[in-house]
C-alpha cells in the first residue's frame, strides 16, 4: 500500500446524502453521481456512461478518475478524457480479499472506492450516502440503467463486509455512516 492520506471520505449518491454536511478528510472520493455533490479528489465509476452524464459538472471536472479499463477505453474512443488523470481498477494491486462469484470488488463502485482509499494509504475510511436501499439518489434522480434492487444492494454489502474484514486485519478502519447511526 503506497503512503498517502490518513483519512478518506467516500461520498455515495444515496438519498441520505441530502442530509449530510461533509466531514473533513485528507482525501475525498465521489462515487458515481455524487461527483455532482462534492469537491472530490477522485471520482469512481464503473460505467462509462456515468462520466458522459456527469462530467460537465465543475466538481467532476477537477477530480482524478478511477474506473475500469474498458470504461477508460470507451471514453477515450469517444474523445472524452483528454488530459484527465485516470487510474484503472486493473492497475491497482488486487486485495487478497475478493469474491469472484459476485463479480469481485470492481463490480460495485462503492466497494471499488474503498479499495482506492486503501491503495492511496487511508487508514480511516468513512462512507456517507451509501444507504443500500431505495431507487432515487439524494436529488431525486432515479437510474434506469442500474439494478437498484435489494438483491443488488445485498450483493454489494456482502462484498463490502468481506473487504472491511480483510482491511480490519491490516489496521484499516472502515465505517459506513448511516442516518440511523447518528
Amino acid at each position: 500500500m503506497p503512503g498517502g492520506s490518513d483519512t478518506a471520505l467516500i461520498v455515495c449518491p444515496g438519498p441520505s446524502l441530502a442530509w449530510w454536511s461533509l466531514i473533513d478528510a485528507d482525501l475525498c472520493i465521489a462515487v458515481n453521481r455524487a461527483a455532482r455533490a462534492c469537491e472530490a479528489d477522485w471520482w469512481v465509476f464503473a460505467d462509462w456512461q456515468t462520466y458522459v452524464d456527469n462530467h460537465h459538472y465543475a466538481a467532476a471536472k477537477r477530480a482524478r478518475i478511477f474506473t475500469s479499463r474498458s470504461s477508460r477505453e470507451s471514453l477515450t474512443r469517444r474523445g472524452y478524457l483528454g488530459g484527465a488523470c485516470v487510474m484503472t481498477y486493473e492497475e491497482v494491486p488486487q486485495p487478497h480479499y475478493s469474491d469472484p462469484a459476485n463479480g469481485g470488488w470492481a463490480a460495485f463502485s462503492m466497494v471499488a472506492a474503498v479499495v482506492l482509499a486503501y491503495h492511496l494509504g487511508a487508514v480511516s475510511i468513512q462512507i456517507v450516502g451509501a444507504d443500500m436501499r431505495g431507487q432515487a439518489d439524494w436529488d431525486g434522480y432515479t437510474h434506469e440503467r442500474f439494478d437498484r434492487s435489494q438483491d443488488a444492494f445485498d450483493r454489494t454489502l456482502e462484498l463490502y463486509n468481506g473487504l472491511c474484514g480483510w482491511l480490519s486485519e491490516r489496521g484499516v478502519m472502515v465505517q459506513r455512516v448511516t442516518r440511523q447511526a447518528i
